[in-house]
């Protein structure tokens, strides 16, 4: 019932949006959102900083956020904000020249001729279903991302698997494809830039010289299986490595996670609220996480990676998998004496070799030069004076 809703809403709006079609669409005018109007982050983020530093005020750059007060340094730089949930955003989504996101909204909105619908999508490599692969047997939900898919004219993709398996079985995509790796994660290869911002993240979360371990679990519809538990792992770490760490949580933005530990000062740290994760990712010694598509952005940087995954046979039964976590080249547990056992075994000298055979496994795209390549592709459909 709730599919048939959505769907009969999407439709009504599919209509509702053709009153706009009496404004022109303007040829240096580009939306952009991220996490349906969440947050500044993401490839949407880095392309629309780039294009703010090649264009200025020569091109509309309009952003679309929930909670449009939070963002008004923005408008400093000459961006335009907008309420997302606003027919004002509405009239712009349909008279821009270049509408770019990370999730993909197009099934209510018509594609104009001459205009193009950017999906950036917000997750590297290919790891869980997602899409059709995830809704199953929602006829109405199916029919409402086939929508999204028929509106959609240009995908950014990081690796092969992606553009081979996942656009065609979870979005039933088949247009164009720019196979560049994504924006978002260009600064993995800039080796300043990383250092840089650890440093900073260092001054603001009060880090001195500890070793940083971030676990960052993706979303699920349910909990299952054995929460981590953040003090024994941080005991393992100073043992093993003779040094202090500190245990960061970064939770996803749609998590409704019940965690059953506590954060403790200048030890175990939430960060969720920090919304680049990239910065995170820079940051992290050690990653520690399940199906999250953060795997392919640590494993750029050759970084060790461990999986956590208490509730694989469920995952794979509810949600299922393009590459399954026994095919990562990571290694992984399924209980915390497991985990413990990994990470007091391992050797750091097998992470580049994990990530290096990882990156190639899924046929990386990535190369540092995303954002440059997005931008020369958005240059060459704007009229810009």
């Amino acid at each position: 019932m709730k599919g048939l809703l959505k769907y009969l809403i999407m439709l009504f709006l599919r209509l509702f949006v053709r009153i706009f079609y009496i404004f022109p669409i303007k040829s240096n005018r580009l939306l952009f959102f991220s996490y349906k109007g969440t947050q500044y982050s993401d490839s949407p983020m880095y392309v629309s900083k780039e294009l703010v530093k090649q264009f200025g005020t020569r091109l509309q750059i309009i952003w679309a956020f929930k909670n449009k007060k939070d963002y008004k340094f923005l408008t400093q730089e000459g961006i335009k904000l907008v309420k997302y949930y606003s027919i004002k955003r509405v009239y712009y989504e349909c008279t821009s020249k270049i509408c770019i996101n990370n999730i993909g909204s197009y099934s209510w909105l018509p594609l104009r001729k001459g205009q193009e619908h950017i999906n950036t999508w917000h997750g590297g490599g290919a790891y869980k279903r997602c899409a059709l692969g995830e809704v199953k047997n929602n006829k109405y939900v199916k029919k409402t991302f086939n929508y999204g898919a028929k509106e959609t004219s240009c995908f950014l993709s990081s690796c092969k698997i992606f553009s081979d398996k996942v656009l065609k079985d979870d979005f039933n995509y088949s247009g164009f494809t720019l196979n560049i790796g994504l924006p978002r994660n260009d600064c993995f290869f800039d080796q300043k830039h990383i250092d840089n911002i650890s440093d900073k993240l260092r001054k603001i979360y009060n880090l001195e010289n500890k070793s940083v371990i971030l676990y960052a679990p993706t979303w699920r519809y349910e909990e299952t299986g054995e929460t981590i538990d953040p003090e024994r792992i941080l005991s393992v770490f100073n043992k093993k490595y003779d040094r202090q760490f500190v245990f960061l949580y970064r939770g996803h933005h749609l998590s409704k996670t019940n965690l059953n530990f506590d954060f403790v000062e200048n030890r175990i740290i939430d960060v969720t609220d920090y919304s680049n994760m990239q910065d995170l990712l820079c940051l992290a010694d050690f990653l520690i996480t399940d199906y999250s598509s953060c795997i392919w952005d640590f494993a750029l940087m050759h970084k060790p990676i461990y999986l956590y995954v208490p509730d694989l046979s469920s995952y794979i039964s509810n949600r299922g998998f393009h590459v399954t976590v026994t095919e990562y080249g990571f290694p992984y547990a399924e209980d915390n004496s497991e985990l413990c056992k990994l990470i007091l075994d391992d050797s750091l000298e097998n992470a580049y070799i994990n990530a290096e055979q990882h990156l190639k496994m899924l046929g990386s795209y990535e190369s540092g030069f995303a954002t440059e390549k997005t931008v020369n592709f958005i240059k060459n459909k704007l009229t810009i004076d």
